[in-house]
C-alpha cells in the first residue's frame, strides 16, 4: 500500500491522498475547476505469494462533475505509474 500511496503523491501532487487502513483503500480527492472533481479509490486483492490484483475506481463527485473522459484518463495515467513505480522497486 506504501507504494501506491507514494505513487499517487508523485503524479497528482497538490492533490489530497490518504490511506485508510481500516478499509485496506487509498483515497485521492481531484480537483480542479476546469476538469471536474473526482474521487479515486484504489484497493488492493492479493491472489497469492507473487501476484497482486490492484482496483481502481475514478468517479464524478460533488457539483462539479468531470468532463469527457478524465477519470478514464486519470485511472489510466495512476496505473501506468504505479507499474512502473513497482519495476523500479523490485
Amino acid at each position: 500500500m506504501y507504494l501506491s500511496l507514494e505513487t499517487a503523491k508523485k503524479i497528482f501532487p497538490g492533490d489530497k491522498c490518504e490511506q485508510d487502513s481500516h478499509e485496506g483503500i487509498i483515497k485521492i480527492h481531484r480537483h480542479s475547476f476546469f476538469r471536474g472533481d473526482t474521487l479515486m479509490t484504489v484497493s488492493f486483492e492479493r491472489i497469492n505469494d507473487n501476484v497482486w490484483l490492484v482496483h481502481v475506481l475514478s468517479e464524478g463527485v460533488g457539483w462539479n462533475q468531470p468532463l469527457d473522459e478524465r477519470t478514464t484518463i486519470e485511472t489510466e495515467l495512476y496505473l501506468k505509474a504505479l507499474e512502473d513505480t513497482y519495476k523500479t522497486f523490485k
